[in-house]
């Protein structure tokens, strides 16, 4: 049976740092030898170049230490296992990502039972600097500043955790959930309940306890 009532609930995080790769194919004429003898012949010619992603990879630690602060009081805590460099296909040979591109990325890097956390040079509407998939764990935010990454990643970390915007007649400018750059960091009590009792919560909690009952039952073995 999984009790999380009292315990603090440990998500893994794996943070990719993700440089866009975009093809561009062009039609050339070239000069080819044919039996001795020069002919122009037309060939199709596939260039590729980088979008870097833009983001200093010190400063990911210091934002999930920042969403650990924003969800203590839900006894929830995030840990950075991995961060890596990855270099991947463009989706759609686009510079900047649309909401289908992060769709097919979340397809590709899928979290499970932690969060994939992708980091991308920018969005094709600025204005959102974070995007979340919470049935597939997944994570996007675009390069920004130190304190502008802790906030949208603490606020994509809460719709992972099932937590919503902040809706009409429940305006709070200084909660986590506020549908803006300048939300703040704090959490009512529902979303506290909320959050521990979100698919993504019970679902870390569940491979802690079963990784657990594997090391006890590793040390009865004769």
């Amino acid at each position: 049976m999984l009790d999380v009532a009292m315990t603090t609930i440990i998500i893994p995080i794996e943070a990719r740092l993700l440089t866009l790769q975009i093809q561009e194919h062009d039609i050339r004429q070239v000069e080819v030898d044919v039996g001795g003898r020069a002919q122009i012949q037309r060939r199709r010619v596939t260039t590729s170049r980088d979008v870097p992603h833009g983001h200093n990879a010190s400063r990911i630690a210091p934002a999930v230490q920042f969403a650990n602060t924003v969800f203590r009081p839900a006894e929830i805590r995030f840990m950075l296992a991995q961060t890596s460099e990855v270099s991947v296909l463009a989706p759609m040979g686009r510079e900047a990502l649309d909401n289908q591109g992060f769709h097919l990325l979340s397809r590709q890097f899928p979290g499970g039972p932690g969060i994939s956390l992708m980091l991308v040079n920018r969005f094709e509407r600025g204005e959102l600097g974070g995007q979340s998939l919470e049935s597939a764990g997944t994570a996007i935010i675009e390069a920004m500043s130190q304190s502008q990454l802790s906030r949208v990643l603490s606020h994509e970390l809460g719709h992972l955790l099932n937590l919503h915007h902040e809706g009409p007649g429940k305006v709070d400018n200084y909660n986590l959930m506020y549908p803006a750059l300048r939300a703040g960091n704090r959490l009512d009590p529902e979303q506290i309940t909320a959050a521990r009792e979100s698919r993504l919560a019970i679902g870390a909690a569940r491979a802690a306890q079963q990784g657990r009952a594997a090391i006890n039952q590793a040390g009865r073995l004769p």
